[in-house]
């Protein structure tokens, strides 16, 4: 069983396969089958003189990253054939403990914000009302389509996990103002009946 390389050293050896223009999917690296190929003794070495990194962490890394590239390879076969997307989801803010943080779902981009929120709902047990979904930099709403909300395959979702609903945090927000404009009145007509006697 391979060891989980950091993300950190994965970047690394990434960076210098791209320099170097290895394809890990393609043979000898993977049989023709999609299994793991033969990793040249010599290869490795290289790698891992020239990153200052272990034989074992070299190996671990190459084939944590052979395997990451043939999956996109067959999430975009899959996505060019049927038109099914897959997303990648972190979620953060007040999730369960023993909810997923990172999810991998599969939908349609003709889906709609809400229809995407209830496929994570399911797989996390949180409610719809208290998800915030946001792509590119962009709060994904409810009742629009996702591929005009700048979500695309292979897109990275980040989905917040709320305290309240929206409609609850208004209504607090409200009940806040409210509260400030009380106080404000009161302050005044204190200050006022000071001022008279």
């Amino acid at each position: 069983m391979a060891l989980s390389v950091g993300e950190h050293i994965l970047d690394r050896v990434r960076k210098q396969l791209n320099a170097d223009k290895v394809k890990l999917w393609l043979p000898p690296y993977t049989s023709e089958d999609g299994q793991k190929g033969v990793i040249p003794q010599d290869f490795i070495t290289k790698y891992s003189t020239g990153l200052g990194l272990p034989d074992d962490t070299v190996l671990s890394a190459l084939e944590e990253l052979r395997l990451h590239a043939l999956e996109k390879l067959a999430t975009r076969k899959k996505f060019q054939e049927s038109g099914i997307a897959t997303l990648k989801v972190k979620l953060t803010g007040k999730a369960p403990q023993e909810a997923n943080h990172q999810l991998t779902i599969e939908t349609r981009l003709q889906a709609n914000g809400l229809q995407l929120k209830q496929l994570i709902s399911k797989d996390c047990c949180i409610d719809t009302n208290r998800l915030k979904l946001i792509a590119s930099g962009h709060v994904i709403e409810d009742d629009v389509a996702l591929q005009t909300q700048h979500v695309r395959h292979n897109s990275q979702i980040m989905a917040i996990c709320l305290t309240e609903t929206e409609a609850e945090a208004r209504q607090h927000q409200e009940q806040i103002q409210q509260l400030s404009k009380t106080r404000q009145a009161a302050e005044l007509l204190s200050s006022k009946e000071e001022s008279r006697c």
